[in-house]
């Protein structure tokens, strides 16, 4: 990681990120929060998991460079992110704006 941002900085991101509607702010498309709650109702697949790292890495420009993974399990509404070797659960149902 990059010693300027660390784990814990990015976390908060992704977490805010989480959090975030789609176009939530006025003149940009940042977050995901309603797409994500629908795609969690179904199983991952490969289609799915691009478009999410995607948007993430478009609206959160220090994931651009990592490798970036998403999964879950249905019905669970907790998504693992993976940044490279760092690891995070986020419990969907916690994250409000």
């Amino acid at each position: 990681m990059n010693s300027d941002i660390g784990w814990n900085d990015i976390k908060e991101q992704i977490n805010h990120w989480l959090k975030a509607p789609e176009n939530g702010y006025l003149g940009s498309g940042f977050g995901f929060r309603d797409k994500l709650a629908s795609f969690l109702k179904e199983q991952p697949n490969d289609s799915v998991v691009n478009q999410i790292v995607s948007k993430m890495q478009e609206d959160i420009p220090v994931l651009k460079q990592r490798k970036v993974s998403i999964n879950w399990v249905v019905g669970s509404n907790q998504v693992v992110i993976v940044v490279d070797k760092e690891i995070e659960t986020f419990d969907f149902d916690t994250l409000s704006v």
